[in-house]
């Protein structure tokens, strides 16, 4: 049984926990009814999901390279800088990059800021591992691009954090 916190057509997390003391379990991260993550992969709901919402909430504005009206440009500016041999360029495109741990080995991910209060992520799946992770089978090869309220993930930390401190 999954349980959800949030608004799903907003920012959510939908989690299982399989293991209360060392908050081990699966969770998908929503933002406006789109999901990063599996409910069939387990991972670490501290260090891999809080973790990588902190490293959102950490991330810089958008570098005046990457500065263009379309997100899909913006996602691949980014994505050929992480490649590219040029260290300047690659560590730039680093600091926007967020890992979620074994997401990070379905998905590719980048937030940067908006603002003091919103922010913005985009993301593309790059492995299907149709053996592994059921619910990615039929997900979508576009690239996602979301914004949303600073304020709208910090609550969904604080109750996950939360849940954490009632073991």
């Amino acid at each position: 049984m999954t349980l959800l916190i949030g608004d799903k057509s907003r920012i959510a997390v939908e989690y299982s926990i399989h293991n209360r003391e060392s908050f081990f379990g699966c969770a998908r991260l929503w933002f406006n009814n789109s999901f990063i993550g599996s409910l069939s992969d387990t991972i670490y709901l501290d260090g891999y999901l809080l973790g990588g919402c902190y490293k959102i909430l950490s991330k810089p504005m958008l570098n005046d390279r990457y500065s263009f009206d379309n997100p899909v440009k913006i996602y691949e500016s980014i994505y050929d800088d992480q490649l590219c041999d040029d260290d300047d360029l690659h560590d730039l495109a680093l600091s926007y990059r967020v890992n979620f741990g074994t997401w990070s080995d379905y998905f590719n991910i980048y937030s940067y800021k908006l603002s003091e209060s919103t922010g913005a992520i985009l993301w593309k799946l790059i492995d299907r591992c149709y053996d592994e992770a059921e619910d990615l089978i039929n997900y979508p090869s576009c690239i996602f691009y979301e914004t949303f309220n600073y304020s709208d993930l910090i609550e969904i930390m604080d109750q996950l954090n939360s849940i954490k401190t009632q073991q």
